[in-house]
């Protein structure tokens, strides 16, 4: 206690870190296997196909997102210690450091895909081409004469 901020007690930080990094862990593990059961099940069974391929970054990337957010202020809560922001003079401390880190985590990756996503115009696309019209045309089942 030299700088004049109370401690807590080493083995609550000690058990505040452990649990830190389980909740990390098992939260990357579950994302990645929920998301590996619904790539799966769209490829075997062509569940939500029409869906995730007209919003592919919204059905992917947005709950990513989320995850790898709230594993980076897991992560740097664990090896940093508390998260505190002075920001325009508004002093951030206990829970709110994390939840504005975490939204800004979150808004900087979901920008980052927005800006690196490149997805055809509507001035581009046609009706006949459109993901929605190319699942939904009915097979006739009939051939074209010679």
């Amino acid at each position: 206690m030299t700088d004049g901020v109370p401690r807590p007690p080493a083995h609550r930080e000690r058990m505040r870190n452990v649990l830190s990094w389980t909740f990390a862990g098992v939260s990357l593990i579950f994302l990645a296997s929920a998301w590996t059961l619904v790539f799966y099940l769209a490829l075997a069974h062509g569940l939500w196909l029409e869906a995730v391929a007209a919003n592919f970054g919204v059905a992917v990337f947005m709950p990513c997102s989320c995850g790898f957010a709230l594993i980076i202020v897991l992560v740097l809560r664990a090896t940093a210690g508390e998260i505190q922001l002075d920001v325009m003079g508004f002093k951030l401390r206990g829970a709110s450091g994390p939840i504005v880190l975490w939204v800004v985590c979150f808004l900087a990756q979901v920008f980052a895909v927005k800006l690196l996503w490149n997805t055809p115009q509507a001035w581009q696309r046609t009706p006949a081409t459109s993901p929605a019209a190319v699942h939904a045309a009915p097979s006739t089942g009939t051939r074209a004469a010679p």
